[in-house]
């Protein structure tokens, strides 16, 4: 996924879908942490999924949050002003000042929560959403590019559930 031209930067700038179960029963809760890792000067960022696939039912958002206590929380140590959306189905979080010199590591961005419905059966696909509604952006509020963005499958059924390795 583009999602902007790039500055200049010596790696490549990602973003990851990484659920905490890959099959889940209807009713569930499927949470989805969102990675970045390779961005530099980041001040600000907006993120949405979006769902598509599954043979029956739907893969509804419950949930967004962002957990400000986890230690690979891209803003630790510092006072962002974050904004969950749940309504427009989105997350925005930005520091008031400053930015992060430079995401190598892959840090945590935010927490989607997904329930399958009653009725919901089959492969589940999450992506991120393009911009405007999913974008990076530096100190100058310049835009970041993000050169690769991994999506997800969560598969939904009757059977076991599954958590990945």
């Amino acid at each position: 996924m583009a999602v902007a031209a790039a500055p200049d930067s010596s790696s490549e700038t990602r973003l990851s879908l990484r659920p905490r179960t890959l099959h889940a029963k209807p009713g569930q809760t499927v949470p989805v942490d969102v990675f970045l890792e390779g961005a530099a000067d980041l001040r600000l960022y907006q993120l949405a999924i979006d769902v598509s696939g599954g043979s029956s039912g739907k893969l509804t958002l419950q949930d967004v949050t962002i957990d400000p206590s986890r230690e690979d929380y891209v803003f630790a140590g510092r006072s962002p002003v974050s904004i969950p959306d749940g309504r427009k189905k989105r997350v925005v979080s930005a520091l008031w000042e400053g930015s992060v010199s430079a995401v190598e590591e892959p840090r945590y961005l935010a927490t989607f929560t997904f329930v399958p419905s009653r009725d919901a059966k089959g492969a589940f696909q999450l992506g991120l959403s393009g911009e405007p509604a999913t974008m990076l952006r530096d100190s100058q509020r310049r835009p970041i590019a993000v050169e690769s963005a991994s999506g997800a499958v969560i598969s939904v059924g009757r059977g076991r559930v599954s958590r990945p390795r």
